[in-house]
């Protein structure tokens, strides 16, 4: 009779490091780039739509294309975190010193990547106001809480560059521009759609 052989134990899988998970992550999310890349090439052929003139409203049309330059500027940012040498500067290098600073990112995340899916989330937000005019009301107050939100981390992030870093970096104040305009632009459309239904 064949004495039993003991079995060895089966490995037991690791936990893996927090902070390798959210490398991970952040690798994941730079293969994102050539899909950002092909929405905004598919968003600008639709500009030149017909349809997009005659279906969109003035300040849907206004909101569109400032969302798409800021979708532009934020890949860019996204982009030359990750390759520090693509990073093009005017400002006597303003546009290094901030990108490398500590404040480029939230804990592990950039800066830039989150306002990449912010202008995302917003165009997205948009498309759904306008094939579901039933939630456009919903829409445009979510729309206009997080452009708030957006202004007001921009204003402390300019606060941060003049008052502690003692730089500007030119794309940071263009994407600020941006969301301000986008605000603006969204903000006046919200106030349109209040006095339409205080006449109603």
């Amino acid at each position: 009779m064949p004495l039993p052989v003991d079995e060895a134990p089966e490995p037991q899988p690791q936990p893996q490091p927090l902070a390798d998970t959210v490398r991970h992550i952040l690798e994941e999310a730079r293969l994102m780039l050539p899909g950002v890349q092909t929405l905004f090439g598919f968003q600008l052929a639709v500009v030149f739509n017909q349809r997009f003139q005659d279906r969109l409203s003035p300040t849907e049309q206004r909101l569109h294309l400032v969302a798409m330059a800021l979708i532009a500027v934020a890949a860019y940012l996204t982009y030359v975190h990750y390759q520090p040498r693509a990073l093009v500067c005017a400002v006597d290098g303003g546009c290094h010193t901030v990108q490398s600073s500590r404040y480029a990112t939230l804990g592990p995340v950039p800066i830039a990547l989150i306002g990449l899916g912010l202008a995302i989330v917003l165009l997205a937000l948009a498309t759904v106001r306008w094939w579901r005019p039933p939630l456009a009301a919903g829409v445009s107050i979510l729309i206009v809480g997080m452009l708030v939100g957006a202004v007001a981390y921009y204003a402390y992030l300019t606060h941060v560059e003049l008052n502690v870093l003692d730089a500007i970096c030119q794309w940071c104040v263009l994407s600020a521009v941006l969301t301000v305009a986008l605000l603006a632009t969204e903000g006046y459309g919200f106030w349109r759609q209040l006095a339409d239904l205080a006449e109603t």
